[in-house]
């Protein structure tokens, strides 16, 4: 196997570590000891193979970190929701209110139309 070749299969070998199984969280291990040595092996040498397998947990890192969410960040978001959700109960309540009102002075407008009208009948 040339270096491209290898390179190649590290480049596949990081992309396939970015799948993710229906929201199923996947746990990407990176042995850089392992990955130096398969470098130096196929001909790199200790500064290239080095270089090369820093600059793939880099990207990896970032992946991680830019791409899922953290327990801080879940908890973070359950927090916005329930205030959010808080904000739209009592919006609701206010809402409820302001019916019950209106059905009242309602109420009232019909009661005051309409007795007079049914007292010219009777």
């Amino acid at each position: 196997m040339n270096k491209r070749n290898l390179f190649e299969e590290l480049n596949q070998s990081l992309k396939e570590s970015k799948k993710h199984d229906q929201g199923k969280i996947m746990l990407v291990t990176f042995d850089t000891q392992e990955v130096v040595n398969e470098l130096k092996n196929h001909g790199f040498t200790d500064e290239q193979a080095e270089v090369l397998t820093k600059i793939h947990k880099q990207v990896i890192n970032d992946f991680m970190d830019n791409t899922l969410a953290s327990k801080g960040d879940v908890i973070e978001a359950k927090t916005e929701l329930k205030a959010d959700i808080q904000g739209v109960d009592k919006r609701i309540e206010q809402l409820n209110t302001q019916l019950i009102i209106v059905k009242w002075m309602l109420g009232i407008i019909i009661a005051v139309e309409i007795l007079p009208i049914l007292k010219q009948l009777l």
